[in-house]
């Protein structure tokens, strides 16, 4: 009996039936392997910070950043040394405080997700929140168009 090895070249792979099977079965394993990477990937698109108001913003390829349900904005920016992302950015709250809210916050990976720690604050600070760990959502590749309404309270309450 001949001792036979299988070649898994892309020219005899069609004649090998275990090649072919092992094949398959790599390519489909690589299927469910890139839509969990892409969902732990910070890219444009419209996000939810399930925390306060639960708002959703719009993350924008030039490094800016809009709200889609909170008339707020501001600029973003990939960090790699710490962070995936960090955002800042501003708002007017003209029912409650006649002047201007402020956020900042770090986007990084927590166990496998991606989650925000996110700072609002009032200039005069008579409100301020601090957020550590809120899971952060994609809800859509793309964006609804700014909300341009007018604040009533900070995002996060």
């Amino acid at each position: 009996m001949r001792n036979r090895s299988i070649d898994c070249s892309p020219l005899r792979l069609r004649n090998e039936p275990v090649a072919r099977i092992a094949a398959l079965i790599l390519i489909a394993m690589a299927g469910l392997i890139v839509p969990a990477q892409a969902a732990n990937r910070f890219e444009p698109g419209q996000w939810e910070i399930p925390s306060g108001s639960s708002p959703q913003i719009c993350i924008r390829a030039d490094g800016t950043w809009y709200g889609t349900t909170y008339n707020w904005s501001g600029h973003w920016m990939y960090n790699t040394e710490k962070a995936v992302a960090v955002m800042f950015g501003n708002y007017a709250v003209n029912n409650q405080y006649y002047g201007y809210g402020n956020d900042t916050m770090t986007i990084f990976k927590n166990q496998g997700s991606l989650a925000v720690s996110w700072q609002d604050w009032f200039d005069d600070e008579s409100y301020t929140f601090i957020n550590a760990g809120t899971p952060l959502i994609k809800i859509k590749g793309k964006c609804d168009p700014p909300y341009t309404g007018i604040n009533s309270q900070a995002p996060s309450q």
